[in-house]
């Protein structure tokens, strides 16, 4: 899933990206996911004609070398600044080979001036070498880990971006309900977050809150996030553990194919409340899970809604030695 924009929308975005590009070069700092198009930042414009008066002076002082690697830099970083823009400044990874020929385009200019003036050239490699020294040091504590970096990346970008990143961090150090507060936002953006779109109801559910879950999965929808079986699976679970079968049903049956396998769950379960288990007969045959597993997760789903004589005829079915 990915929000599409008119081309107006995407003009309109690309002179910030332009202006935080030109401070990326000209203020080297840590290079922090989550600036996009899709919510460029607000950079000072004054940056762009110092970015390309820096290039015309690099291009004076570094002779047909320089020209020649500068040119070269443009030919192979036009094609790569629109998956830059697009996917955010981590993927300034795709601009490698521009930035080393903008280096080589550096490298003449020192030459020449250390030619010019030998006694110079020590002074100009620690002039360069120093702050790039000490921007690298104090970029290296955001890098430390994720949640480092988008903790870190939130405060400089704060962008919907940035709030998802920091949400699937925040999961990923064990802290499911501080993640979907931030997933709630990301997925309630102008326009929504697609990795915020799949997590946020299966977060809310993780941190063992369905009624929320239900809650941030409709306004995820609303907002315009695509009814994926990463969103809808978690929302008819959660459906079924507020004691709503009807609508958790509805919703499960709207996934035919669910890689999360929490669709299954819900009909088997529902099924299971009113006697029948050939629903979990078929599910358990077609190769797809343990059926264990899933006589396990129904059976903790009836016991949720307070149905337990229910989960106790899945738990001696699946143990029955006929099967």
């Amino acid at each position: 899933f990915q929000p599409s924009f008119s081309q107006a929308a995407r003009l309109a975005a690309a002179g910030p990206f332009l202006a935080w590009a030109a401070d990326a070069l000209l203020r080297p700092h840590a290079p922090l996911p989550g600036v996009t198009t899709t919510w460029p930042p607000a950079w000072p414009w004054l940056l762009v004609p110092v970015l390309a008066a820096a290039l015309g002076l690099l291009a004076w002082a570094g002779g047909r070398v320089a020209v020649a690697a500068l040119l070269a830099a443009a030919l192979v970083t036009a094609p790569a600044l629109a998956g830059v823009a697009a996917a955010g400044s981590l993927a300034e990874r795709y601009l490698s080979t521009g930035l080393a020929l903008g280096g080589l385009a550096v490298a003449a200019a020192a030459g020449r001036a250390a030619r010019r003036l030998p006694a110079a050239g020590p002074a100009l490699a620690a002039l360069l070498a120093i702050p790039l020294g000490l921007a690298t040091a104090r970029a290296l504590p955001a890098w430390a880990d994720d949640l480092a970096l988008w903790s870190t990346a939130m405060r400089v970008h704060g962008s919907p971006r940035t709030w998802s990143g920091l949400a699937k961090a925040l999961e990923g150090a064990g802290d499911p309900a501080a993640a979907a507060v931030l997933a709630d936002r990301a997925a309630t953006a102008d326009p929504p977050d697609p990795v915020a779109c799949y997590a946020v109801s299966r977060l809310h559910l993780a941190a063992g809150d369905p009624a929320a879950a239900v809650r941030a999965g409709r306004a995820a929808l609303a907002a315009g996030c695509p009814p994926t079986p990463e969103l809808l699976a978690p929302m008819a679970v959660a459906l079924a553990a507020t004691g709503d079968w009807k609508e958790a049903e509805a919703t499960a049956d709207q996934l035919v194919d669910d890689p999360t396998g929490q669709a299954v769950v819900v009909r088997v379960a529902a099924a299971a409340r009113r006697g029948d288990l050939g629903p979990f007969d078929r599910a358990a045959a077609s190769g797809r899970g343990d059926p264990a597993d899933l006589a396990r997760q129904v059976a903790w789903l009836l016991r949720r809604t307070g149905d337990p004589e229910a989960a106790e005829r899945v738990e001696a079915h699946v143990a029955a030695p006929s099967r």
